[in-house]
């Protein structure tokens, strides 16, 4: 076990499937899949959707900058 709060954190981040970096690589992916998905079909909901995920993402790529 650990002895504080900070070793504990600092332990669970050193597991490899809940670092930042693997969530990122997902995240990318899902949204690249949704853009070309959306982009494909007709009709103003796939396009509100498609322009709502593009500021998603915008958003979540600018918190990370």
């Amino acid at each position: 076990m650990h002895e504080t709060m900070v070793d504990a954190v600092a332990a669970f981040e050193k597991v490899p499937i809940f670092g930042h970096f693997y969530w990122d690589v997902i995240f990318f992916i899902a949204t690249i899949l949704a853009i070309i998905v959306f982009a494909r079909r007709k009709g103003i909901l796939s396009k509100a959707a498609l322009i709502l995920q593009i500021l998603f993402a915008s958003g979540y790529l600018w918190t990370h900058m």
